[in-house]
């Protein structure tokens, strides 16, 4: 798709004795969506290494549309930082229609399903 998305990415600061030791990503809300959707996502540091950031392996999130067309991709590298994030994501330009959002670190993936629904 050769549409302009909106995107605006909010690093949140979290304790991580509130968080599961583990990296994870959480189903998007409000789901359905109809102009935007929140993604939220925690990287677990459970290497003994003094880094503030991912180390060395990349990571990346994209989103696919029903049909198995790239609709949104961003690849942060090593540089994204250790806990938990969020993207707000704006899906208003999106048709309607079920959405893939996976998120990879490492060995690590991850996916949910997300619905656009405009009334």
């Amino acid at each position: 798709m050769k549409r302009a998305l909106l995107l605006c990415i909010l690093i949140i600061t979290c304790t991580i004795a509130n968080y599961p030791q583990s990296n994870f990503l959480r189903q998007n809300y409000p789901n359905p969506a109809s102009d935007k959707t929140t993604i939220e996502y925690f990287y677990w540091n459970d290497q003994e290494i003094d880094s503030h950031y991912i180390g060395t392996d990349e990571s990346e999130m994209t989103i696919y549309n029903s049909i198995g067309e790239l609709v949104w991709r961003s690849n942060w590298g090593n540089r994204e930082p250790w806990g938990g994030h969020a993207i707000y994501f704006d899906t208003s330009k999106l048709p309607n229609g079920f959405y893939v959002c996976t998120l990879r670190y490492g060995s690590y993936s991850e996916s949910i399903k997300m619905l656009v629904l405009h009334h």
